[in-house]
């Protein structure tokens, strides 16, 4: 099952949420201003609690350090470049399962999981997704795919809501108040 995760509020318009090691996720208060509905917010959040279900942070670090060692042996100097690669290459597997495991989550809990669909819809960056090879995200198209195959797989339900529309702008608006 899964155990407790810290999830921190940080004050930072960026439009952002990531797990870090020891079951900690980080959340950007630019990205709770930019959800449109509850979903969304829960679907990320979802994607990241997979991110340290999965342990993606520390076996990203224990690969890309293995990586690192293997390319200087052979690479020199050009082993930063190929480690970048390789590295974000190889976690975007991950990427993919947190996703999945965000819709299973989102299920199971009885709320629409197609909120990081919607979120990544409205979000997506076309440009960005065209240099994706520096990036340790799968093409956000490759994403959506993936995501509404899952949500077909888990079959429609009556989803429910945590908040109703007055209480999720109550808290978005708390959220934009916050203090430094």
């Amino acid at each position: 099952g899964l155990d407790s995760v810290n999830i921190y509020l940080v004050k930072n318009e960026e439009v952002n949420a990531y797990a870090f090691s020891g079951r900690n996720v980080v959340v950007y208060t630019g990205l709770i201003k930019d959800c449109e509905k509850e979903n969304e917010l829960m679907a990320v959040l979802g994607h990241e609690i997979a991110n340290v279900e999965k342990k993606h942070v520390i076996k990203s670090i224990k690969r890309n350090v293995g990586i690192r060692v293997l390319l200087s042996a052979f690479l020199g100097n050009y082993a930063d470049i190929t480690t970048m690669l390789s590295m974000n290459y190889l976690s975007k597997e991950n990427e993919i399962e947190a996703d999945l495991l965000s819709v299973e989550y989102m299920s199971n809990a009885g709320f629409d999981p197609s909120g990081l669909v919607d979120f990544l819809k409205r979000t997506s960056d076309e440009k960005l997704d065209k240099m994706n090879i520096l990036s340790d995200h799968p093409t956000t198209q490759k994403r959506i795919t993936k995501l509404n195959e899952k949500i077909k797989h888990v079959g429609q339900k009556q989803y429910g809501t945590l908040l109703s529309s007055e209480e999720w702008v109550n808290f978005k608006n708390k959220v934009k108040d916050l203090p430094y």
